[in-house]
């Protein structure tokens, strides 16, 4: 996959939106969602990177905001109301890895995931204008099956043997389509 700076640019400038989006991107200390916070800042728009700890990796920018939350244990209502002007959600966090305890992977990618998507739906019920937006990218580490992914999109077969804990992806997958 081309994460490259010009080929993000150019979907967010196909797009053509109407108005400068307010844009959550969470896992922005990781290297897909650093990336994805960067061109939506150059065309204008306003950025909230969120983190899971208090570590800000990206640089100082006026239209640049900050906030700290686990998606799997912090306050609902908290991140509801810290997101409500939002108009997009990019959730490109997870936990990623071929090991480590089940537990951590399921509380980070599909607990996380699943309180995330409530807290969009729950500002979806309240607007009456547009929904905010919820793209949702999972983890390569799902498709994986120990040969190097070359040109992947959505249609890669999930391996028949899973090498580590993100089988969870059905649930994610569960989760997008209720939304």
């Amino acid at each position: 996959m081309d994460f490259s700076k010009d080929k993000i640019q150019s979907h967010f400038q196909k797009l053509k939106f109407s108005k400068k989006l307010k844009i959550l991107v969470t896992g922005a200390q990781g290297f897909v969602g650093s990336e994805l916070c960067k061109c939506p800042l150059d065309l204008g728009f306003e950025v909230h990177a969120l983190y899971r700890k208090d570590h800000q990796k990206l640089p100082i920018h006026p239209m640049l905001f900050h906030h700290t939350y686990d998606l799997a244990t912090s306050s609902l209502s908290e991140m509801s109301q810290s997101f409500q002007s939002l108009d997009a959600v990019f959730h490109v966090a997870s936990k990623v890895g071929m090991w480590g305890e089940k537990s951590e992977y399921f509380q980070s990618n599909v607990i996380g995931t699943e309180r995330l998507l409530s807290v969009v739906q729950s500002i979806n019920q309240k607007r009456k204008d547009t929904p905010v937006l919820f793209i949702y990218t999972s983890t390569p580490s799902v498709v994986f099956d120990r040969h190097d992914i070359l040109n992947g999109n959505e249609e890669l077969p999930y391996p028949k043997n899973p090498l580590n804990r993100s089988e969870e992806r059905r649930v994610g997958k569960e989760c997008v389509s209720t939304c």
